[in-house]
């Protein structure tokens, strides 16, 4: 049974001059100049297409910074092109009026689309009546249409939310816009604290989870009801799939639990207040307590997972809640394909020895042999990066050895070849014949069931007395542990047929599970921007030996004498700059400005 929800572009139907406004203010008072009330809210299909059209604020993931990705702004990944902006994280050479990933007016003019389009279509009912629905067809049409504006503005709310906490997780406490402005509204919004924010968002998902579809597969409505519901009886499989990739009731759960357990981290709870840890455990018990058609699975193929498709039923994912898809294209692959394959190495995200080093042994006596350092490794280490020696493509393309060593054909020293000795497998669809000019699809996950299974993990961690219980300290009984939540995620079944990943003993410490919650994270959620904003949340770089260890980025380099390989994985690649007043985004010098003083900076900038 089918519960995962994801986003398909092409389904979402854009109205380009309802989108194209400028994003210059996020608190411009006049309407957008191509936005007509009386155009976009009394017919159907221009409102459908407005709220549809809030979908395109989501991230864009893949290479969305001067061609680089968040991980090479940390110590997952580093960036081959020295002339990308990416670099600027790492010399510190960027503030207020230089950010690589400033968000800002992008983040606040998603808000605005989604606050014009919840007050424009308030009276979406009066407007969809007006009309024949009498007869039989017009009364169905009218009841389709009434259900999907009803949903989209449920949609829109959760969207809004999501704005938000891509803003807080950033820049700390923002203001909070429900409304729009109008040109003789006066200015008076201030920063509200994160915290604020944090619960605006966890309320709103509460709010509208009930309201959503816990799929939209085979999506219709049922015989006698006003409501639809996914996989709903006499809709065929082919008919219920037009509406796929929209946000779901798991979406909902999912932000929820993300928020929630931000809040209750160190950065935005430095007093460790507990009730916050208790708010995301109880998120969690609530989503992993519905039925299991109502929530998502862990499956087995992790490779599957992240591996992008030829042909658009491949969009379909185990694990997946939610993601933005793309149309076809190559250029994920031209840029981290392997220096030495034809059309390769465009701009290259390289992925650290530093993150390599989170992959344990895949049984728990295997003893790690530094003269062949990737024997009886983590299985998933083969479904993310690129080792030296493995096949680049385990399929009938692109199946010659990589050879990363210096002065091998992919190896460090080439021009925007690797600098780490790895390449990025994950999102990579390994088997295209660029010279041919071949694509597949590509989707960015949003929100994967690997990552509830984590973040209520770690909030159970807070709130029990050890990982291995399943009781809370204040007495609530909560379905599984936090070790169990972590060792799911490590079964053979669901990993690799290959090997038996251990599981971690019941005996485990709390002192042991702190790390392995990081490790944890950093592969389940390698290259999808977490890592970044986790040595954030979590304030890592306060202590003095983790910090050194975060900032000195390291490679693994291989060099070859006549056969014999030598490997150093103490090679540094750079030490990073670090300033405290960088746990947090700088708000831009621009919106200070605009705001008469009224949005004040955040501190050290």
């Amino acid at each position: 049974m089918k519960t995962i929800h994801k986003l398909y572009t092409a389904s979402v139907l854009l109205v380009t001059f309802l989108l194209s406004s400028c994003e210059t203010d996020f608190l411009d008072r006049k309407l957008d100049s191509n936005y007509v009330a009386e155009e976009v809210f009394t017919e159907y299909n221009t409102m459908r297409d407005f709220g549809s059209g809030i979908y395109s604020y989501l991230p864009t993931g893949y290479n969305d910074i001067s061609g680089s990705m968040l991980a090479a702004a940390c110590d997952e990944a580093h960036h081959a092109n020295e002339n990308s902006a990416i670099h600027q994280f790492a010399t510190g050479a960027w503030g207020p009026t230089s950010n690589p990933d400033d968000k800002w007016s992008h983040y606040y003019t998603g808000i605005r689309k989604a606050n014009l389009f919840l007050e424009g279509s308030a009276n979406f009912s009066e407007v969809l009546a007006k009309r024949d629905t009498i007869s039989l067809p017009s009364k169905n049409n009218y009841i389709d249409q009434w259900d999907n504006i009803n949903k989209l503005r449920y949609e829109a709310r959760l969207l809004r939310a999501f704005f938000y906490f891509e803003l807080v997780k950033r820049y700390g406490g923002v203001p909070l816009l429900t409304q729009t402005l109008d040109l003789n509204d006066d200015f008076n919004y201030t920063r509200q604290s994160a915290d604020s924010v944090y619960s605006f968002i966890i309320r709103e998902c509460m709010e509208v989870a009930d309201y959503l579809p816990h799929t939209w597969y085979n999506y219709g409505i049922p015989t006698g009801s006003r409501n639809g519901e996914g996989e709903a009886p006499g809709i065929s499989g082919a008919a219920g799939q037009s509406k796929i990739g929209r946000v779901t009731k798991g979406t909902a759960f999912a932000l929820a639990l993300r928020a929630a357990v931000y809040a209750a981290s160190p950065l935005f709870n430095p007093t460790n207040d507990i009730s916050k840890w208790y708010r995301a455990a109880n998120i969690g018990k609530k989503y992993f307590d519905l039925p299991p058609r109502q929530r998502g699975l862990i499956k087995n193929n992790y490779l599957n997972i992240f591996t992008p498709a030829y042909s658009l039923p491949g969009f379909t994912k185990d694990e997946v809640i939610f993601e933005k898809r793309w149309a076809k294209s190559n250029a994920f692959e031209k840029a981290n394909y392997p220096i030495g394959f034809e059309l390769g190495g465009a701009n290259t995200v390289c992925p650290t020895q530093n993150f390599i080093d989170n992959f344990g042994m895949s049984a728990a006596a295997d003893v790690y042999n530094p003269a062949n350092p990737y024997n009886r490794r983590d299985p998933r280490i083969d479904s993310i990066v690129v080792i030296n020696g493995r096949p680049y493509s385990f399929g009938l393309t692109n199946t010659r050895p990589v050879e990363t060593f210096v002065g091998g054909m992919d190896g460090l020293g080439k021009f925007r070849a690797t600098t780490t000795g790895y390449y990025m497998r994950k999102y990579v669809n390994t088997g295209l014949d660029l010279k041919l000019g071949q694509d597949s699809w590509h989707s960015w996950v949003l929100f994967g069931m690997n990552e509830l299974y984590l973040n209520y993990a770690e909030a159970l961690f807070h709130v029990c007395p050890t990982p291995s219980s399943t009781t809370a300290t204040d007495g609530t009984s909560h379905s599984k542990s936090a070790l169990a939540l972590v060792n799911d995620l490590r079964t053979k079944v669901r990993v690799s047929s290959r090997f038996n990943l251990y599981a971690y003993p019941v005996s485990t410490s709390r002192e042991a599970f702190i790390q392995i919650i990081r490790k944890e994270r950093q592969i389940e959620l390698a290259f999808e921007g977490h890592r970044f904003f986790d040595i954030r949340r979590w304030r890592l770089l306060d202590d003095p030996q983790q910090r050194e260890a975060i900032l000195t980025i390291r490679a693994m380099k291989i060099t070859n004498d006549n056969g014999v390989l030598t490997y150093d994985s103490q090679h540094n690649v750079e030490r990073r700059v670090w300033d405290d007043k960088m746990y947090l985004y700088p708000i831009p010098n621009s919106e200070v400005m605009k705001s008469g003083g009224k949005i004040t900076q955040n501190p050290g900038w």
